[in-house]
């Protein structure tokens, strides 16, 4: 059952989808798949077993312009910005609370980019395959939302290195997990994949120093609660959108950033990831 919107239901995203690019899916989802299980996340609205849960490949469905623009994807931005942010000015807020922000300004900038990088469908030769693809990017666009923009490249710097700093932190439990599906050439060619990224020299560097954070805090429980409760809201935002490609890459890197989040700020211990916080983790730093 689709997670209800709450309070973000009502006049958020009026966007309509006459004019969005659909989603690749197939509506047969992998047995293997099915055998995977999640426990809930204080960080992340996350739902399995959904009966009506569909396959999405996402090698198929790039994250990439999709038509989705207005007001409502304004007031999607505002609302997280708004409401699901630390409020005041960003030198009279803690280390933690600016880190928050920069994060979520990252990933903005992030979405921007890659939307920016693939903008316009390139025609395809009529003898490629049905799934074949190809974009051109729109400079002014990148431009206008990124390239101008100083501070929110070094806000996108700054979710990479600590994108690195979660997988970093995370790689000894990522090594020693079982990747398989029942598929025996796909889970070796994982596994190796999974390899050769965990000894990637950024990987092995300490990229991020997390201990700055609440350095001289003395309520860092009362602010990861708050933490908590905001990105959670956040993820509810994501469950609201009509577009269904910008919902699905905006779960998925979402997803991801709480996963990081998790990983990175939280003294918990990392041997009960859940498959889907690997493949959105994974999925984030590949975007970035």
């Amino acid at each position: 059952e689709e997670p209800e919107c709450g309070e973000y239901s009502q006049s958020l995203d009026d966007a309509s989808a006459e004019n969005m690019v659909p989603i690749n899916v197939d509506r047969t989802v992998p047995h293997s798949i099915r055998q995977w299980t999640d426990s809930a996340a204080m960080w992340f609205n996350t739902y399995t077993n959904d009966p009506d849960a569909v396959y999405i490949d996402l090698a198929l469905n790039p994250e990439a312009n999709t038509g989705y623009v207005g007001d409502g994807a304004r007031r999607v931005w505002g609302a997280i910005y708004s409401e699901n942010c630390f409020q005041g000015p960003l030198e009279k807020l803690c280390t933690a609370e600016r880190s928050f922000f920069r994060l979520l300004s990252g990933l903005h900038v992030s979405i921007s980019a890659q939307i920016s990088a693939n903008f316009y469908p390139r025609p395809m030769p009529p003898d490629s395959p049905p799934d074949a693809f190809a974009w051109d990017p729109n400079l002014e666009m990148f431009m206008r939302t990124v390239g101008n923009w100083p501070d929110r490249v070094d806000n996108l710097y700054f979710l990479y290195m600590f994108v690195l700093r979660a997988l970093s932190k995370a790689k000894p439990t990522l090594q020693l997990l079982d990747y398989s599906t029942g598929d025996v050439s796909e889970d070796a060619l994982t596994k190796a994949e999974v390899d050769r990224l965990l000894d990637a020299r950024l990987v092995c560097t300490e990229t991020f120093n997390e201990t700055l954070m609440f350095q001289g805090s003395s309520n860092k429980a009362e602010i990861l609660s708050q933490m908590r409760s905001k990105f959670f809201n956040i993820s509810l935002l994501m469950d609201c959108l009509s577009c269904e490609k910008c919902r699905l890459w905006g779960k998925v890197e979402t997803h991801g950033l709480a996963t990081a989040l998790k990983i990175v700020v939280e003294d918990v211990p990392m041997t009960g990831m859940q498959r889907s916080e690997i493949v959105a983790l994974v999925q984030l730093l590949r975007q970035l």
